[in-house]
């Protein structure tokens, strides 16, 4: 995997258990990307995870060509997604990303696993698989592919879906203030 600047990249806010997660793959020596809002002032000075690589938050066109960066694209689930999926699901094999993602029931139904994804339930699995995957290059290739698109694609892609949702999250506040105004009268 020296193709890749990062064994493991993990784009998103954090959390407990995606600081646990994280901090388990760190101690394990491996390579740790982590992007995201605020991720500096979560981790402590004396946690593990202290010790990765951190950037900014990555969304639209920047998502995909942070993910490339990584040669494991980690998908961790905050406890409302539990039992379902979260964006990042389908962000990351739609980029392109090798992931490996918490297993839930949804997302199984969704996925084939070990064909689309890679999945993991424990924190020791969660090793076990990146490093299964890590050793596996043309395996993680294989199962990347099942996206079909070059990042380059995916940027474009995800900078339609980023341009989409402002469109319509304003839509929404316009009606919002439309409403509001409407009530005022």
């Amino acid at each position: 995997s020296l193709a890749h600047e990062f064994d493991v990249v993990f784009v998103g806010n954090l959390d407990a258990e995606r600081v646990e997660c994280l901090e388990a793959l760190v101690r394990q020596r491996f390579r740790v990307g982590v992007f995201g809002e605020r991720t500096t002032s979560v981790v402590s000075r004396d946690s593990p995870l202290s010790r990765a690589t951190f950037g900014p938050a990555a969304y639209g066109q920047s998502l995909s060509m942070t993910l490339a960066r990584g040669a494991i694209s980690l998908n961790v689930m905050r406890t409302q997604n539990a039992q379902s999926h979260n964006m990042r699901s389908f962000e990351s094999p739609a980029c392109g990303a090798f992931t490996l993602s918490q297993r839930t029931g949804e997302l199984t139904e969704l996925f084939a696993e070990g064909e689309e994804v890679a999945c993991f339930g424990s924190v020791t699995e969660l090793c076990d698989q990146a490093r299964r995957w890590l050793d596996d290059r043309e395996g993680r290739d294989r199962v990347a592919s099942q996206g079909e698109v070059t990042p380059d694609e995916a940027g474009r892609v995800m900078a339609l879906l980023t341009a989409h949702k402002a469109l319509v999250e304003t839509g929404d506040l316009e009606r919002r203030i439309e409403a509001l105004e409407v009530a005022k009268k």
